[in-house]
């Protein structure tokens, strides 16, 4: 089926003439995600966002003769996982271009390889601060979250939620969640709102206890949480566990976006608001038809990161065609630069801004009966 993001791209003529000559062979794509570990669930929804539009590209004809061929490699959750993977498909399979990896601390080490390679490379879940600026091959389709998402967060919720003194607790082996705490001080600071103290810990512990015991001390009118779903869900459960009340709510981030965050904290979950550019629920054209195409495909929905390397995927492909080749890296990157008019899941249309970020618009979600609801 060709996807409508594609069609309507063809149709606005927004590419090169066809008069050129005709994209032909393979178009090596690596994609690089963690496909076993403890981040597996995100890496996987990505990879099978990837497969998803990689297929329909190949068979909307935006390609003309050439077909994407994609190079999986497991980065498995770690730094060298990453590194080894982005090495790997650089010099044995000379791709030209690589999709991922996973997490923004395997990004770090990885995406240089890629920037001396002279490879482009685009995240979907690289969040951190910084990592564009590794250089000009990088890309990320997700929304800086300590720059837009969380400034925009207190502002839409603190004329209700009128806190004065907040806590938080933050994994401190994830870059991205030691800058989300640093922009929830920054923009509470600009509301006269304290923060009081924040507790760390490692991404994969299962006993918090110790340093919530901490911030139940502190009484705090909010928690800020910086982790992955599945630590940010039995942090919350723990929470509340240990007594601190239902009337504290939790501040999260994107790592919240995921269904299992609230199978892991359950009525603990209640009230927890996050910030985020994109939910299935969504209204646009490309949205709901990727929305629908994912879940026959896989039995599955997908989540915000599956959306972002869904338009990860379509704006390499029209990058490629853009740029017309299959081979050329400088030309794919600089395509991939001055892209504009593509409709994509996250907007109608999606383009890169000058930090080569994503342009999305931001807005709040809370968890609700055991749902993410957008909060008005």
């Amino acid at each position: 089926m060709v996807s409508i993001a594609v069609s309507l791209l063809l149709c606005a003529g927004g590419f090169v003439s066809v008069a050129n000559a005709k994209l032909d062979g393979p178009i090596r794509i690596a994609v690089v995600q963690d496909l076993t570990g403890p981040t597996s669930v995100i890496g996987i929804g990505e990879k099978n966002a990837a497969v998803l539009a990689a297929e329909q590209l190949n068979n909307s004809g935006l390609l003309e003769n050439a077909k994407i061929e994609l190079i999986v490699e497991d980065s498995r959750g770690t730094k060298e996982g990453a590194v080894n993977a982005f090495q790997k498909v650089i010099s044995r399979d000379k791709v030209v271009a690589i999709f991922g990896p996973t997490l923004t601390v395997q990004g770090f080490p990885a995406h240089p390889i890629a920037q001396k390679a002279g490879v482009p490379t685009v995240s979907a879940s690289n969040v951190g601060k910084g990592i564009t600026a590794i250089g000009e091959y990088i890309f990320v389709t997700s929304t800086p979250e300590y720059k837009l998402m969380i400034p925009n967060l207190v502002d839409t919720v603190y004329p209700k939620l009128q806190a004065k003194r907040v806590a938080a607790i933050q994994a401190k082996d994830q870059d991205w969640c030691i800058d989300a705490v640093a922009a929830y001080a920054k923009a509470f600071k600009s509301k006269g709102v304290e923060l009081l103290g924040v507790e760390t810990f490692i991404t994969g512990e299962t006993n918090y206890l110790a340093q919530l015991n901490k911030i139940k001390e502190l009484k705090p009118d909010a928690i800020i949480v910086a982790a992955l779903f599945q630590d940010s869900g039995l942090i919350m459960s723990q929470a509340r566990e240990i007594g601190i009340p239902a009337s504290v709510p939790f501040l999260g981030t994107v790592g919240m976006n995921n269904p299992k965050t609230v199978e892991l904290a359950g009525k603990a979950a209640e009230g927890a608001l996050f910030g985020t550019t994109w939910h299935p629920s969504a209204p646009g054209t490309v949205s709901q038809k990727f929305v629908a195409d994912f879940r026959a495909k896989f039995s599955a929905a997908p989540d915000h990161f599956s959306a972002q390397a869904y338009d990860a995927m379509l704006m390499l492909g029209h990058a490629i065609r853009n740029a017309n080749t299959t081979t050329d890296r400088k030309a794919i990157r600089d395509a991939m630069a001055n892209l504009k008019g593509v409709p994509g899941v996250l907007g109608e249309p999606i383009r890169f801004d000058g930090e080569r970020h994503l342009v999305a618009k931001p807005f709040v979600l809370k968890i609700h009966n055991g749902k993410f609801e957008r909060y008005e």
